[in-house]
């Protein structure tokens, strides 16, 4: 039977979708299991076979048994190879491990474990975090169960990044509800309005006390998955290799590089009305009078900071070997600018040492000659809002704005070097010089900001909020926050007054606005007048857009959610695990962040805190 429902997954997409949507994969199991069949370990053996035969249908082949043991064979040498093709198969497994014999129980959860550590857009629409808190809370709330740690670990991966807002529901409902509860499981929610509160009654008082270490494990273990939980969409390029040919070619021998390509910094127009408007709009020069900046945020894996960085390179659309360009690219702790007449010239006097695993933003800006016949343009870095000092190069000229190209993550001809690969979050190009305020309040905003270009005022927050996102920044990136406030000079700026050019910017590219195959992001600059066309992800690339803990907490009510998890607290250890769970859920969300400090929640939880006096030790504190 199980053969069957594996033909008929992989040959039949209609099939599939109507099994999913009709949640008969908890039926199928329950049938299964009807039978005792997993009384023979052999049959039991031979279904783990079949169900993750089911679960990556990755080969185009008749389903056998044969197949099945061959195909899950490999996924147990190598899982971290392997890619879901159905994930709403995996709860068929959730249901059958527990039946399965122990060490193959076991062994299945673990690859499971692997498969979900990689996002995969199957697994952010299967709701699988759902039916894990839902059909299997007796195993996830008992520690002496055999797997509740292999249970837990997926779940902990599924929710880090895969999370919609049912799955969230879920989880809530699951780990923090009977947190709230009283002996008969029903909800006990306080009323927080004044500094004296009725007290609760004894027995509840007493069932909370009787239970705070489980609360504390509940809590603590939202906490964990709040903090690991990552809000920046990205895509990760770079990684070709040395002496790669530019512009670039086929896939050749690049496994594990990637880079994203834009054919045209501006989209054709439609048919205009008359052969003037047409050549007009065919020449329009690039860079502008003006200049052009270029901003994104990179994070740097750790395995990756000692080689080069190939960070834009910008080329006629049609580029030959003699044609001009403009490359940007990080190695050994200096950003250097290259142009087909210039050699690399440093941007930065002094070394700059990027912090691996920690999101930078970087702002380079172009300014062409100021004079008609000069042919020297200067050039700057701003790394995490701190400008560099001008540097000379000899001007570019592009064929015009629509014949040039842009290719973000791939050196240009001679590299000798492999380069390195880094994680590309949210990336823009403007047709005009931005300005140290503009480049500020884009990294104040920080990089789960997708678009800091929409609307009049692209952070949207009080002032107050502003200056929290401000020192959350500083403290991640800046051993001494005094010091690079001042060097920014921060105490001079308005930020309520910026005004970023929404109709001048080229381009914005996040991975959240992606093509449904994945290979394209599309251009989300909807207001520009100079609009370039969507940008294509070449070669084995892959996107990251994930739904987190704390963008699902800002949905329903933000962190002031959480605040009935201090007020049931009959221990310092919850309210320490309460307050962590708020901190990560505040930590690089504005959103949070700005509901928190305008809505009134450090009012209420001051209002908390001093009603739990009594609790309160250095842990708490």
């Amino acid at each position: 039977v199980l053969t069957l429902f594996a033909k008929i997954m992989e040959t039949d997409l209609q099939a599939r979708h109507y099994f999913n949507q009709n949640i008969m994969y908890s039926s199928l199991s329950s049938t299964i299991l009807a039978t005792k069949v997993f009384e023979n370990p052999a049959c039991a053996e031979a279904a783990a076979f079949l169900v993750f035969d089911m679960i990556l249908q990755s080969e185009k082949a008749n389903v056998t048994l044969e197949r099945a043991q061959e195909s899950f064979r490999k996924i147990s040498e190598s899982p971290q190879t392997h890619m879901m093709s159905n994930a709403d198969a995996v709860k068929l497994l959730f249901h059958l491990a527990p039946n399965l014999p122990r060490d193959l129980a076991l062994k299945s959860l673990g690859i499971l474990t692997t498969l979900t550590t990689r996002l995969h857009q199957s697994l952010t629409s299967s709701n699988l975090v759902h039916s894990l808190t839902h059909d299997f809370d007796s195993i996830l709330s008992d520690p002496s169960h055999p797997l509740q740690a292999q249970y837990f670990k997926i779940l902990y991966n599924l929710s880090s990044r895969h999370m919609t807002c049912a799955d969230f529901k879920s989880l809530m409902t699951s780990i923090a509800a009977p947190c709230l509860a009283d002996s008969s499981s029903r909800l006990e929610l306080p009323i927080i309005w004044a500094a004296s509160e009725p007290s609760p009654p004894p027995s509840l008082v007493r069932h909370r006390e009787d239970n705070a270490g489980e609360f504390e494990a509940r809590i603590k273990n939202l906490t964990s998955i709040a903090s690991s939980s990552d809000s920046v969409p990205y895509t990760t390029v770079g990684g070709a290799t040395a002496n790669c040919p530019f512009p670039p070619v086929a896939y050749n021998d690049n496994k594990d590089a990637s880079y994203l390509y834009v054919s045209s910094l501006c989209q054709p127009s439609p048919l205009p009305r008359n052969p003037l408007d047409k050549a007009r709009e065919n020449s329009t020069p690039f860079p502008a009078s003006s200049g052009f900046s270029f901003s994104l945020w990179l994070s740097v894996p750790s395995d990756n900071v000692d080689l080069p960085l190939p960070i834009l390179t910008l080329a006629s659309s049609s580029a030959t070997s003699s044609s001009e360009f403009l490359a940007l690219r990080y190695f050994q702790g200096k950003f250097t600018v290259t142009t087909s007449t210039t050699p690399p010239s440093p941007l930065t006097s002094s070394l700059t040492i990027l912090k691996p695993n920690t999101w930078h933003h970087i702002s380079f800006t172009y300014s062409p000659p100021k004079r008609l016949l000069s042919k020297k343009a200067t050039c700057n870095i701003h790394l995490n809002a701190v400008p560099s000092a001008d540097t000379i190069i000899q001007s570019v000229t592009f064929p015009s704005l629509e014949g040039t190209g842009c290719y973000i993550g791939h050196p240009t001809a001679k590299s000798e070097e492999d380069s390195g690969r880094f994680n590309l979050g949210p990336c823009l190009m403007t047709n005009s010089a931005l300005s140290t305020l503009d480049v500020t309040c884009m990294f104040v905003a920080g990089p789960a900001c997708t678009s800091p270009f929409w609307g009049e005022d692209p952070l949207n927050q009080s002032l107050p909020a502003i200056r929290t996102s401000l020192l959350t920044r500083m403290h991640e990136v800046a051993p001494d926050i005094t010091r690079a406030l001042s060097i920014r000079g921060i105490s001079r700026m308005n930020f309520k007054a910026l005004q970023l050019p929404s109709d001048d910017v080229i381009f914005g590219f996040n991975a959240f606005a992606s093509s449904p195959d994945k290979r394209w992001l599309l251009n989300v600059a909807s207001l520009s007048s100079v609009r370039a066309a969507d940008a294509r992800l070449d070669w084995d690339a892959s996107l990251t857009a994930p739904r987190n803990f704390a963008e699902n907490a800002s949905r329903v009510g933000g962190c002031t959610i959480f605040l009935p998890l201090i007020a049931a607290a009959q221990s310092s250890g919850m309210i320490s695990q309460s307050l962590r769970l708020i901190g990560a859920t505040l930590k690089n969300h504005t959103g949070n962040r700005e509901a928190m400090q305008a809505g009134g929640g450090y009012k209420m939880l001051a209002l908390l805190l001093r009603q739990k006096k009594a609790l309160l030790n250095e842990a708490v504190l």
